[in-house]
């Protein structure tokens, strides 16, 4: 840019005569303004001071005194090489842990027990949180005669199928007065009997907890209307029974007199369960008392052993358990539901 320097006295006053008399001039270093000096050669100009010529002058002016552009290079620069890439520290490996003393690892000695609490059985549904397994029953109680024929009849069938094991009875507890179902889970002759049975009337299935007083409700009404609830039931015929999953087959004893009564029972079971959308009993009913088992579906195996070991059974004129003329007896007196671990009595002889 185009610039006047000039150094005057602090006492000098000149006159532009370009820009007329009496106008004074600046004093000092100045930088003089190209509009400035475009205003003054418009004046010079052939055709006067105009507006025209003044903004033709001071364009021409201005693009004089502007510094020309850089010139771009002809070629990019060189890019310039990536810095080498800074290896990341090697991680540092902790110091191992001091070894635990033998003081802290014998303080609770490991006690490995071999015993199966389930006995290799498998469950017929999968333990959910919040569901009871439920089941209805009547009691069935078993005189010492009657005790004693049976201990010796599972003895001499545990030779022919070893892996035979006696049934779990359902028990009263005193606490509470509640049941709860105590495991025999050896073979030895002391256990292979027990004081008390029951007769299923209904599947065992799960519920939920909600649906736990609509049920026993509707049980109590269902059984209520001119039921029989006092009668007797004799047990006498062998049968084998395997599960609708095929883990395990049973031996029981299904009864003689009484059976009726236990069929109409059950069916006023089923009214009831229907209500609460449970599945009703076994399509052939046949009302037994389990007496033994085995693991898998031993049906034929077991159903031969008790025909080469008891051939009176169920044969014509032959009384008795197995045909060796020992009834068993018993007096169904209620009718009880067991929900998880409590047993609840939905129907009695007093119950009207």
């Amino acid at each position: 840019m185009d610039a006047l320097a000039c150094y005057t006295s602090d006492n000098e006053s000149e006159s532009d005569p370009d820009l007329g008399s009496g106008s004074p001039r600046k004093t000092g270093l100045c930088i003089e303004d190209p509009t400035h000096r475009a205003a003054k050669r418009a004046k010079t100009h052939p055709g006067g001071v105009t507006r025209e010529n003044f903004l033709a002058v001071c364009s021409d002016t201005v693009c004089a005194t502007r510094p020309p552009a850089p010139a771009v290079p002809a070629t990019a620069p060189a890019v310039l090489p990536l810095a080498p890439a800074i290896p990341a520290p090697a991680p540092s490996i902790p110091a191992p842990a001091p070894a635990i003393p033998d003081a802290i690892l014998t303080m609770f000695p490991t006690v490995i027990s071999h015993a199966d609490p389930h006995q290799g059985r498998a469950r017929a549904f999968p333990h959910v949180t919040g569901n009871f397994v439920t089941h209805v029953f009547v009691r069935a109680t078993l005189s010492y005669k009657c005790s004693e024929l049976l201990k010796e009849m599972l003895e001499r069938l545990a030779k022919a199928m070893p892996d035979l094991q006696p049934t779990k009875p359902t028990t009263r507890t005193a606490a509470n007065n509640t049941a709860s179902i105590e495991t025999e889970s050896s073979s030895t002759a002391t256990s292979w009997v027990s004081h008390e049975y029951h007769v299923s009337l209904s599947r065992t299935l799960p519920i939920r907890q909600h649906q736990f007083i609509p049920l026993i409700r509707d049980l109590k009404q269902s059984l209520r209307r001119k039921v029989p609830i006092a009668f007797s039931v004799s047990l006498e015929t062998l049968a084998v029974f395997v599960n609708e999953d095929k883990t395990r087959t049973f031996l029981a004893i299904e009864p003689s007199a009484g059976l009726s009564q236990l069929v109409h029972l059950i069916e006023k079971v089923d009214n009831a369960f229907v209500l609460s959308n449970l599945a009703k009993f076994y399509e052939e009913k046949r009302p037994h008392i389990s007496v033994a088992w085995v693991l898998g579906d031993k049906m034929a195996e077991m159903s031969a052993a008790v025909e080469k070991l008891f051939p009176k059974n169920g044969a014509k004129g032959c009384k008795g358990l197995a045909g060796e003329g020992q009834v068993w007896h018993f007096q169904v007196a209620n009718i009880e539901c067991k929900v998880g671990c409590k047993i609840h009595t939905v129907a009695s002889p007093g119950c009207k």
